[in-house]
């Protein structure tokens, strides 16, 4: 587990969501509460800039600050949340604009509203128990402070939680991004892992053990996931834990289940890669393949067929990274070849575009070594697979792309060595 912090953020109305996609300004309808938000954020992002007199700064801060007086860190920033809270509240006027924004913030994703609460959120039963209805919540991130304002307050979180369900909770966070202080909530666990990227597997496995002994140690207990906006990492996880729990047997249907009780538009886990771990996952589960050791694979080449032009690969496996530049074949296809790189375990694969200046990625997939195929050696991963950046989302980019991976299953360092004195 990551050690815990209180992050804040107050300057992120400019970012209210990436698990949101498509979220922009265009989408406030009332001009009234637009112009609010546009002074909101220029209150914000003044304060963000505000260079503080040295005299203001508590002694233990500003000891270290003689030297350069510029203060605009974190610090700062902090020194001045309550102050920025209280301005946008002032502003933001009313329950019913207050709502208003939640609402757009939140976009396709049902809300929960009743009994006076109006949150981001989803509840549903998976373990059968007549006394209780909504052992599995998924829920968007209980914040505080300025985020509070379009996000699920963390106060009222925690009244819904307490009131419904005392001390038979438990709250899970998948953010690697923010923390919260674990005695806010009777109790926590966290499984963090990045946004818009999938998990480790064997991040899954802790994640369904945990939950399953939880909802099993005691019929009124429950289980409330969130990640950021409480979709993409939340309904990847919530969808293993279907199917670990028996409840569906066909991954697919697990998804498709998922997007109709948390969304509005039947789009849940929408992000390739998390959608190919759901099925990696259910294809372990049926194969009793959980706790088998990862297979090692050697990576000789990566094809990239399509009109999107990558110059340059960046590999991850275990924490260690590597970068390889394109051999370019043709307009139309860029060749990546490899020595001696051996891949176990869960693989994350980025292309990027790069220039003199700047990079920028175009594509990206996660993959996991005991899942692919071997005999034939080329794995491909369709347009459809493919986890492709925004700048890559035109519609002529959409069905023509296509990553070929060539591989080899590598030799067990024992049946190496016995190989080797063999020959001898």
């Amino acid at each position: 587990m990551l050690s815990m912090q209180n992050i804040e953020d107050t300057t992120s109305l400019n970012r209210m969501s990436s698990d949101e996609e498509g979220y922009s300004e265009s989408s406030l309808e009332s001009p009234l509460i637009n112009q609010k938000v546009q002074e909101i954020k220029q209150q914000v992002f003044e304060q963000c800039e505000v260079e503080v007199p040295i005299t203001q700064i508590p002694i233990e801060i500003s000891f270290n600050r003689h030297i350069d007086q510029r203060i605009n860190d974190t610090a700062v920033l902090q020194h001045h949340a309550d102050e920025i809270t209280q301005k946008i509240m002032k502003n933001v006027k009313g329950p019913f604009q207050r709502d208003y924004l939640k609402e757009i913030v939140s976009k396709s994703k049902k809300r929960f509203k009743v009994d006076g609460f109006n949150l981001d959120l989803t509840c549903k039963q998976i373990i059968t128990n007549p006394d209780i209805e909504d052992n599995l919540i998924a829920m968007g991130f209980p914040a505080e402070n300025f985020e509070a304002i379009y996000r699920n307050p963390m106060s009222e979180v925690q009244k819904f939680l307490n009131t419904r369900h005392h001390n038979n909770y438990m709250v899970i966070n998948l953010c690697s991004e923010r923390k919260y202080k674990h005695e806010y909530f009777y109790r926590v666990a966290e499984f963090p892992f990045e946004d818009h990227q999938a998990p480790p597997f064997n991040l899954i496995v802790d994640f369904c053990t945990i939950v399953h002994n939880w909802l099993l140690s005691n019929p009124k207990n429950v289980i409330a996931v969130h990640c950021k906006a409480g979709k993409g990492r939340t309904g990847m996880m919530i969808c293993c834990y279907l199917l670990y729990s028996g409840k569906y047997i066909s991954s697919q249907d697990a998804i498709t289940y998922y997007g109709l009780i948390r969304t509005l538009n039947q789009k849940g886990v929408t992000i390739p890669s998390q959608i190919r771990y759901v099925h990696y996952f259910s294809f372990a589960l049926k194969n009793d393949l959980i706790n088998r050791p990862f297979q090692q694979v050697e990576l000789l080449s990566v094809r990239l067929v399509g009109s999107i032009h990558g110059t340059l690969i960046r590999l991850q496996n275990n924490s260690k990274q590597l970068i390889e530049k394109a051999q370019i074949i043709s307009e139309k296809e860029v060749l990546f070849t490899f020595e001696g790189i051996y891949l176990q375990g869960d693989v994350l694969l980025q292309i990027f575009q790069k220039s003199i200046v700047s990079e920028s990625k175009l594509l990206q997939i996660w993959f996991n070594t005991n899942f692919v195929t071997i005999s034939p050696n080329e794995q491909i991963f369709k347009a459809s697979e493919i986890d492709l950046m925004k700048n890559s989302k035109k519609k002529k980019h959409q069905n023509n792309i296509q990553l070929e991976l060539l591989l080899d299953k590598t030799i067990d360092i024992r049946q190496r060595s016995n190989c080797l004195s063999k020959d001898i």
